[in-house]
Protein backbone atom coordinates (compact mmCIF):
# COMPACT_ATOMS: atom_id res chain seq x y z
CA UNK A 1 0.00 0.00 0.00
CA UNK A 2 1.20 3.39 -0.71
CA UNK A 3 0.09 6.96 1.65
CA UNK A 4 1.40 10.32 0.65
CA UNK A 5 0.72 12.67 3.66
CA UNK A 6 2.29 16.56 2.68
CA UNK A 7 6.49 15.78 1.55
CA UNK A 8 6.58 12.17 2.45
CA UNK A 9 4.97 8.87 1.60
CA UNK A 10 5.06 5.23 2.80
CA UNK A 11 4.94 2.00 1.08
CA UNK A 12 4.05 -1.09 2.53
CA UNK A 13 3.32 -4.94 2.10
CA UNK A 14 3.02 -7.67 3.40
CA UNK A 15 3.46 -11.63 2.01
CA UNK A 16 3.54 -14.84 3.30
CA UNK A 17 6.38 -17.38 2.12
CA UNK A 18 6.25 -20.71 2.55
CA UNK A 19 9.88 -21.00 4.05
CA UNK A 20 10.99 -21.24 7.53
CA UNK A 21 11.72 -17.82 9.15
CA UNK A 22 15.71 -18.28 10.21
CA UNK A 23 16.23 -18.26 5.89
CA UNK A 24 13.62 -15.56 5.49
CA UNK A 25 15.68 -13.11 8.71
CA UNK A 26 18.64 -14.12 6.74
CA UNK A 27 18.22 -13.09 3.20
CA UNK A 28 16.54 -10.05 4.33
CA UNK A 29 19.58 -9.38 6.67
CA UNK A 30 22.20 -9.93 4.20
CA UNK A 31 21.93 -6.88 2.48
CA UNK A 32 25.35 -6.80 1.05
CA UNK A 33 24.15 -9.87 -1.03
CA UNK A 34 21.10 -7.97 -2.73
CA UNK A 35 22.83 -7.13 -5.90
CA UNK A 36 22.93 -10.85 -6.64
CA UNK A 37 19.13 -11.25 -7.11
CA UNK A 38 17.87 -7.56 -6.86
CA UNK A 39 17.96 -6.21 -10.80
CA UNK A 40 17.98 -2.62 -9.55
CA UNK A 41 20.94 -3.08 -7.17
CA UNK A 42 24.46 -2.76 -9.22
CA UNK A 43 26.77 -3.59 -6.26
CA UNK A 44 26.18 -3.95 -2.38
CA UNK A 45 29.03 -3.57 0.29
CA UNK A 46 29.27 -3.56 4.07
CA UNK A 47 31.58 -0.90 5.03
CA UNK A 48 31.50 -1.88 8.58
CA UNK A 49 29.31 -4.42 10.90
CA UNK A 50 26.35 -1.90 10.18
CA UNK A 51 26.47 0.42 7.21
CA UNK A 52 25.95 -0.78 3.66
CA UNK A 53 26.83 1.33 0.62
CA UNK A 54 24.55 0.08 -2.22
CA UNK A 55 24.85 1.54 -5.82
CA UNK A 56 20.82 1.18 -6.95
CA UNK A 57 19.69 1.35 -10.35
CA UNK A 58 17.11 4.17 -11.55
CA UNK A 59 16.01 4.07 -14.59
CA UNK A 60 19.39 5.32 -16.17
CA UNK A 61 20.55 6.75 -13.34
CA UNK A 62 22.66 4.73 -10.81
CA UNK A 63 22.33 6.42 -7.60
CA UNK A 64 24.84 5.70 -4.11
CA UNK A 65 23.09 5.11 -0.98
CA UNK A 66 24.88 4.45 2.30
CA UNK A 67 22.28 3.45 4.97
CA UNK A 68 22.60 1.88 8.31
CA UNK A 69 21.10 -1.76 9.55
CA UNK A 70 20.04 -2.23 12.37
CA UNK A 71 19.58 -6.07 12.95
CA UNK A 72 16.92 -7.90 16.03
CA UNK A 73 17.39 -10.84 14.83
CA UNK A 74 14.72 -13.37 13.21
CA UNK A 75 12.51 -10.50 14.13
CA UNK A 76 13.43 -7.36 11.85
CA UNK A 77 15.52 -5.48 9.78
CA UNK A 78 15.56 -1.48 9.90
CA UNK A 79 17.73 0.60 7.67
CA UNK A 80 17.87 4.41 7.65
CA UNK A 81 19.75 6.32 4.71
CA UNK A 82 22.70 7.92 5.93
CA UNK A 83 24.29 9.09 2.66
CA UNK A 84 22.62 9.23 -0.85
CA UNK A 85 20.67 11.42 -3.03
CA UNK A 86 18.83 14.58 -1.05
CA UNK A 87 15.78 13.48 0.95
CA UNK A 88 15.35 14.01 4.40
CA UNK A 89 14.33 10.61 5.30
CA UNK A 90 14.82 7.16 3.23
CA UNK A 91 14.25 4.61 5.90
CA UNK A 92 12.16 1.35 5.78
CA UNK A 93 12.27 -2.27 8.01
CA UNK A 94 11.63 -5.53 7.65
CA UNK A 95 9.54 -7.49 9.50
CA UNK A 96 9.50 -11.07 9.66
CA UNK A 97 7.37 -13.69 11.82
CA UNK A 98 5.64 -17.44 12.16
CA UNK A 99 2.22 -17.67 10.18
CA UNK A 100 -0.35 -19.80 10.90
CA UNK A 101 0.93 -22.17 8.00
CA UNK A 102 4.10 -22.56 9.10
CA UNK A 103 5.98 -20.59 6.56
CA UNK A 104 6.54 -17.55 7.60
CA UNK A 105 5.11 -13.63 6.91
CA UNK A 106 7.07 -10.52 5.78
CA UNK A 107 5.43 -7.09 5.66
CA UNK A 108 8.21 -4.19 4.05
CA UNK A 109 7.99 -1.06 4.84
CA UNK A 110 9.29 2.51 3.83
CA UNK A 111 9.27 5.82 4.61
CA UNK A 112 10.74 8.52 2.48
CA UNK A 113 10.25 12.25 3.20
CA UNK A 114 11.18 14.82 0.40
CA UNK A 115 12.87 17.43 2.72
CA UNK A 116 15.05 20.02 0.27
CA UNK A 117 14.83 17.66 -2.91
CA UNK A 118 11.17 18.88 -3.08
CA UNK A 119 7.63 17.23 -3.89
CA UNK A 120 8.66 16.00 -7.84
CA UNK A 121 11.61 13.88 -6.71
CA UNK A 122 8.99 12.42 -3.95
CA UNK A 123 6.67 11.86 -7.14
CA UNK A 124 9.45 10.12 -8.85
CA UNK A 125 10.70 7.99 -5.65
CA UNK A 126 6.52 7.10 -4.74
CA UNK A 127 6.10 5.88 -8.99
CA UNK A 128 9.28 4.04 -8.42
CA UNK A 129 8.25 2.27 -5.44
CA UNK A 130 4.72 1.95 -6.82
CA UNK A 131 6.26 0.04 -9.89
CA UNK A 132 9.15 -1.97 -8.28
CA UNK A 133 7.62 -2.52 -4.59
CA UNK A 134 5.81 -5.95 -5.95
CA UNK A 135 8.74 -6.89 -8.29
CA UNK A 136 11.20 -6.23 -5.27
CA UNK A 137 8.99 -8.32 -2.69
CA UNK A 138 8.72 -10.83 -5.49
CA UNK A 139 12.70 -11.19 -6.11
CA UNK A 140 12.98 -11.84 -2.39
CA UNK A 141 10.36 -14.46 -2.11
CA UNK A 142 12.26 -16.39 -5.25
CA UNK A 143 15.92 -16.32 -3.73
CA UNK A 144 14.06 -17.41 -0.03
CA UNK A 145 12.37 -20.25 -2.19
CA UNK A 146 15.75 -20.90 -3.54
CA UNK A 147 17.74 -20.84 -0.47
CA UNK A 148 15.29 -23.46 1.32
CA UNK A 149 15.39 -26.02 -1.59
CA UNK A 150 17.28 -29.08 -0.31
CA UNK A 151 21.22 -28.74 -1.06
CA UNK A 152 20.86 -24.73 -1.31
CA UNK A 153 23.06 -22.22 0.67
CA UNK A 154 22.76 -18.60 1.03
CA UNK A 155 26.38 -18.33 0.02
Amino acid sequence: MLKFNGDEFNFSKTVDISAPLSIVYETAARVDRYDRFLTDVATAKMQSEDVCHMIVRAGPLRVDVTTKVTLEENKRIDFVMIDGPPLKRLAGTWIVAPNMSGGTSVTFEVNIQAGRAGNWLLKTASRYMERKGAALIEAFQQQILKQSQPGESAS
